[in-house]
């Protein structure tokens, strides 16, 4: 029972608000932990994107991403970060990848430094 503590306690940090991975698919815990640390780095690098960058669709911010990681979890990230409070999701729009219009994302004033 220790274990599945120690282990909802990766997937969700109440200081970040937000699951970092969802485990429909019932993974090991050691899987589980594995994908936290990732979803928790695409996070971090959506973040440094938006500060160096400036305002970015999610298309553009996957260009940034090695060809592994998809579109849905760049998108995933994104969606995690504005529920934190520390994107934004602005009014301007853009034709995306599958030609449909994306929203464009920066950070939330004073967010800079966050991990």
């Amino acid at each position: 029972m220790e274990d599945l503590f120690e282990t909802l306690g990766e997937i969700y940090n109440p200081k970040r608000q937000s699951v970092q991975y969802h485990n429909t698919t019932e993974q090991s815990q050691d899987y589980v932990r594995e994908a936290v640390k990732n979803a928790k780095t695409q996070s971090e690098k959506v973040i440094a994107i938006l500060k160096t960058e400036g305002r970015k669709t999610p298309s553009e911010m996957a260009e940034y991403f090695s060809n592994s990681v998809p579109l849905t979890s760049v998108r995933r990230a994104i969606s995690n970060l504005v529920f934190e409070g520390v994107v934004r999701k602005l009014d301007d729009t853009k034709i995306g990848i599958y030609g449909k219009p994306e929203h464009y994302y920066n950070l939330v004033e004073n967010q800079g430094i966050l991990f």
